[in-house]
């Protein structure tokens, strides 16, 4: 499992996230989100959502993938638990994205909000390699 640690931003909320493969990276960046929304709230797997999406750098699908999650929980009061399944794969020059995301809707007696994230951004974003791990910086405004 990938892991990320907050750093200090203006105004925003910024993460640094590493992983082993590219689809532990994206499950590490939306567990960073689900942890910066949520006070230490479980989130139980009690329904399942699909998720497809594309773009031509893999960049800008995590960043859409992130704000995904964070327009289910804002516009939908549907939280994120986890990741079924995930497959990250591209082709023709476009970076694809299907996944089975597991959930619950909000319940506020039992979910404690953090902070209400108003957009993913992309500053700062720059999937790397090094050393052998997956790295970046995922900004969320707040």
């Amino acid at each position: 499992m990938g892991k990320y640690r907050t750093i200090n931003h203006t105004a925003d909320l910024a993460v640094e996230l590493q992983a082993d493969t590219i689809e532990d990276l994206f499950k590490t960046a939306a567990r960073a989100w689900r942890n910066a929304v949520l006070e230490k709230s479980k989130v139980r797997k009690q329904e399942t959502k699909k998720i497809e999406l594309h773009s031509p750098m893999l960049d800008e699908l995590l960043v859409e993938t992130v704000s995904e999650l964070n327009y289910l929980f804002s516009v939908g009061q549907w939280l994120f638990s986890d990741f079924k399944k995930l497959d990250i794969y591209e082709e023709n020059e476009e970076w694809y994205l299907t996944a089975m995301v597991t959930g619950e809707p909000f319940d506020e007696e039992r979910h404690q909000v953090e902070a209400e994230i108003k957009a993913v951004t992309f500053h700062k974003m720059d999937i790397r390699r090094v050393n052998g791990k997956f790295k970046t910086t995922m900004v969320f405004d707040i």
